[in-house]
């Protein structure tokens, strides 16, 4: 019976996988104090499921943060996340609401070519978008004949030369 050695890397041991951020969303805070409103903050409260793209602050909306972050999926992101800060074993803590705003699923293309709809036979074809430009089909009947242009051009111009 003999020993079987494996060596790896010190990071790449049988617990190792890859992760992707492939989510890229907006999130606002609510409650975080102005106080913290630096990189290093920010990261702290968002590093559990996020990681953090930009930030922008508005010194006249003190009670919302908006952030640009990547998550791995949209069910990560809590709907409160506790922050605290001290030194040593008593600190501050803070409950801080984070809300989605806006989020776009990265490394997405866009979806195959579809069949083309077959026409129906008792009328023009259907548009996506009505109205746009399209020649409209009414019923001849409901309209009144048009008048000969051509004969009233004429009769003008005879009327002109006899004068």
């Amino acid at each position: 019976m003999g020993v079987h050695f494996s060596f790896v890397r010190h990071n790449q041991g049988r617990n190792w996988r890859s992760l992707n951020f492939n989510q890229e969303c907006w999130v606002i805070l609510m409650g975080l104090p102005e106080d913290y409103w630096e990189d290093e903050f920010i990261d702290t409260v968002l590093r559990p499921f996020a990681r953090t793209i930009r930030w922008d602050s508005d010194p006249d909306q003190l009670t919302r943060l908006i952030i640009r972050a990547r998550v791995v999926d949209l069910e990560s992101i809590p709907h409160f996340s506790v922050f605290f800060d001290g030194p040593g074993y008593n600190g501050q803590s803070w409950t801080v609401q984070c809300e989605i705003l806006q989020h776009e699923h990265l490394g997405v293309d866009p979806s195959d070519d579809e069949q083309v709809p077959q026409l129906l036979d008792d009328g023009p074809p259907l548009f996506e978008f009505f109205g746009l430009g399209q020649q409209v089909v009414a019923p001849i009947a409901a309209h009144d004949p048009l008048p000969n242009m051509e004969a009233n051009l004429n009769e003008q111009e005879e009327q002109n030369i006899q004068v």
